[in-house]
């Protein structure tokens, strides 16, 4: 149940964009199989953030993402102070 989730999971993913953003690059967008690779070889210094409500991250998220919904990212941008040599990897359920 929990790979069938996943595999959903990339798939909205790729459907609606990745977001990727770091110090040597502003941002860009990635696929879902970049991603995908960047967590299997559990690449240092990533972040991934699920920009979804709180009952949607809980219902099920890519391992090791944080919670932070795009309502308190517009509110308090200062949450994603992070040391500027790791990636940040937005991601949601589409473009709403």
């Amino acid at each position: 149940m929990r790979n069938l989730c996943c595999a959903l999971m990339m798939l909205v993913m790729l459907l609606a964009g990745v977001m990727a953003v770091s110090a040597d690059e502003p941002y860009r967008s990635l696929t879902s199989k970049e991603l995908k690779a960047m967590l299997d070889r559990q690449e240092a210094g990533l972040v991934v953030v699920d920009t979804r409500s709180p009952a949607e991250y809980a219902a099920d998220h890519l391992p090791g993402a944080v919670n932070i919904p795009l309502s308190d990212l517009e509110k308090t941008p200062a949450v994603l102070i992070y040391p500027k040599d790791e990636k940040i990897v937005f991601y949601c359920n589409g473009f709403t």
